[in-house]
């Protein structure tokens, strides 16, 4: 994997470069999207939203995040779509790290990642919820319309650099998976070094194909939205 790689080159602390490098991921997008809130930011199946509009999707779906209480590891198990983007994003605003929760995993391995990372929360849909464990919180987003309401204001959590932002699960050499924890600090080089290697994304649009649950999507997404360039799912 990628970022474990990256991880395990520079002794679990990526040399900064620039100045992005202490930053929160999510505060890279929250600045663009100050930046150009009317450029369009995401797109999939015919539908799109500009910067402005996923960032206010965010904000209020990271409110409802909080609303259920300190939760240092969420859990995303949604279908490919905006609302996977928007989760991901809303999740590191609520000051709490994700863990993706692949579809295409048998019951035995989503239940065994929801278990081992200590999932209290899950952002799902209502068909999908049914299949999922009993035993945690879930925000079903087929009932919440966050194209509505108060969202224009930035209030995500202040985070360290060396906070907690994503749980990714390999396979594991004993067959069990095996997480690895990815800090901010490690995911806001990654992003810099990205754009310092390909340049400034402004204008582009970037094909987003990996699976959340796969390391290197986390590459595709944020290098995109730091940058000004429009992501379209496929």
């Amino acid at each position: 994997m990628f970022a474990e790689s990256l991880l395990e080159k520079s002794g679990g602390h990526p040399a900064p470069i620039g100045p992005m490098a202490d930053d929160g991921v999510h505060r890279l997008f929250e600045r663009q999207a100050a930046l150009t809130p009317d450029a369009a930011a995401l797109s999939f199946d015919g539908r799109s939203l500009s910067y402005a509009e996923l960032n206010r999707r965010a904000n209020r779906l990271a409110r409802l995040i909080r609303a259920h209480g300190e939760a240092e590891v969420v859990g995303i198990c949604l279908e490919r779509g905006i609302d996977a983007i928007v989760a991901v994003i809303a999740v590191l605003k609520a000051g709490s790290a994700y863990a993706a929760i692949d579809l295409s995993y048998p019951a035995e391995r989503q239940a065994y990642i929801l278990r081992d990372a200590e999932v209290s929360l899950v952002i799902s849909s209502t068909e999908i919820i049914r299949s999922l464990p009993a035993g945690h919180a879930f925000i079903d987003m087929d009932q919440r319309d966050l194209s509505r309401g108060d969202g224009a204001e930035d209030d995500a959590a202040v985070c360290d650099p060396q906070d907690l932002a994503y749980l990714i699960y390999t396979s594991g050499s004993t067959g069990a998976p095996k997480g690895v924890r990815m800090p901010h600090r490690a995911l806001a080089n990654l992003v810099a070094w990205q754009l310092q290697d390909q340049g400034d994304y402004a204008g582009r649009r970037t094909l987003q194909f990996s699976p959340l649950s796969f390391d290197v999507s986390f590459q595709e997404i944020f290098s995109t939205l730091a940058s000004g360039g429009e992501l379209v799912l496929i």
